[in-house]
């Protein structure tokens, strides 16, 4: 029974378009092509990393019936795992493993833009006021996160978004 469980969540989108506007995703952005890696992790690293940006048709034509790895599928793992960054470009996360992506507010702009968008929600990180405005300006992405007191120890509010 669980495997069937799986394979359903599998077969779930991994992010969906409100009225052609609201790029609702878990975690966040395509990373950078090509992918950099890093033996160390240190916050402060930040580069350029994408020429040529990804469409929404690429997202939705993607191979989501796999394991996430970064190495075989990036566009899947950074939908699922990536996190929002105050500084431009990319970074390395410290969150699981090398290939997991920080991205900063030039990122999230360029791909709302190339894709016709206005905003993006997500929701991967616990916040203590259950959300958080991560990139602000013509192009928000906001934080939402609906798990009060996640796992029994964060203390954190739970929110949702009323669009």
């Amino acid at each position: 029974m669980i495997d069937l469980f799986a394979e359903i969540f599998r077969a779930t989108p991994l992010c969906h378009v409100i009225n052609d506007e609201v790029f609702v995703v878990h975690g966040g952005i395509p990373g950078p092509d090509p992918r950099v890696w890093w033996k160390g992790m240190d916050n402060q690293i930040s580069f350029d990393g994408r020429q040529i940006q990804i469409s929404l048709s690429e997202i939705e034509n993607s191979n989501r019936f796999m394991e996430p790895n970064p190495d075989e599928n990036p566009l899947m793992v950074d939908l699922l795992w990536s996190d929002p960054k105050g500084k431009d470009g990319y970074g390395p996360s410290g969150r699981m493993s090398s290939g997991i992506y920080l991205f900063g507010p030039d990122v999230s702009r360029n791909f709302m833009e190339f894709n016709g968008l206005k905003m993006t929600l997500r929701s991967h990180e616990v916040k203590a006021q259950g959300y958080r405005f991560d990139h602000e300006g013509a192009y928000p992405l906001i934080t939402v996160f609906s798990a009060p007191n996640y796992v029994d120890k964060a203390g954190n509010m739970a929110s949702v978004a009323v669009l």
